[in-house]
């Protein structure tokens, strides 16, 4: 329930050749919000009924791309996709209804939408990031005391390339309060494992400060 929100950031990096026909779920929390691709292209999924959102071209060049997925709810054009850096054409979104439904990464719970292809660097924020912190954030690890407002963060820098990786029994949150359970994960072998070569190297990190203004008098303003 920590993950039902009305706005927020979901960020990802992932990989593929091909993710699989239909939707296939990069992050998802079902019947609220969703991040896809859909056919290989880069899919929001509304389930309130509203508008859905897809990209234009498709992304399985088997290249790391970087897609994020900014979201007001109910906001009239208050939402809007990244991918690699670039903003799409902004939308209307509306969240779902709160739910208890699994924050899930690869796959959405009540379907099978497996992703096929690799996924790294996922976070999980409670508001609504401006452009420059995603453009400015996506090449790196986010390094120093983290924000407030990440609610998770999952780097997926544990075990062994392609090693026997099965006595690590959960996904570590770089903020410590959310541990991922893993789910048909064999973690052993090339597949369905950790493997190198991630998005962003190990320990290149960063961190952005947004500028701060302070008004002295009562408006109008205009930004």
């Amino acid at each position: 329930t920590a993950f039902n929100m009305s706005s927020g950031t979901i960020e990802a990096w992932f990989k593929t050749n091909d993710a699989g026909g239909g939707f296939r779920a990069i992050v998802v929390k079902e019947n609220c919000y969703g991040l896809f691709l859909l056919n290989n292209q880069v899919h929001v999924f509304n389930w309130s009924g509203g508008a859905n959102f897809t990209s234009v071209g498709t992304y399985n060049d088997n290249n790391w791309h970087h897609v994020a997925f900014v979201f007001n709810n109910g906001v009239t054009n208050g939402s809007k996709v990244f991918i690699d850096g670039v903003a799409q054409t902004p939308f209307t979104y509306n969240a779902g209804t709160p739910t208890t439904t699994t924050l899930s990464i690869g796959n959405s719970p009540g379907n099978p939408q497996n992703f096929n292809g690799t996924i790294d660097e996922v976070r999980i924020w409670n508001k609504a990031l401006c452009d420059a912190a995603i453009i400015n954030q996506r090449n790196c690890e986010l390094g120093g005391t983290l924000s407030s407002d990440l609610l998770a963060y999952y780097k997926f820098n544990q075990g062994t390339d392609a090693g026997n990786n099965t006595a690590i029994t959960s996904l570590s949150d770089s903020k410590g309060t959310y541990p991922a359970t893993f789910s048909g994960i064999a973690l052993s072998g090339s597949t369905s494992n950790f493997v190198s070569g991630g998005a962003t190297p190990n320990g290149n990190s960063c961190s952005y400060a947004p500028l701060a203004a302070t008004a002295s008098n009562t408006g109008p303003f205009c930004a």
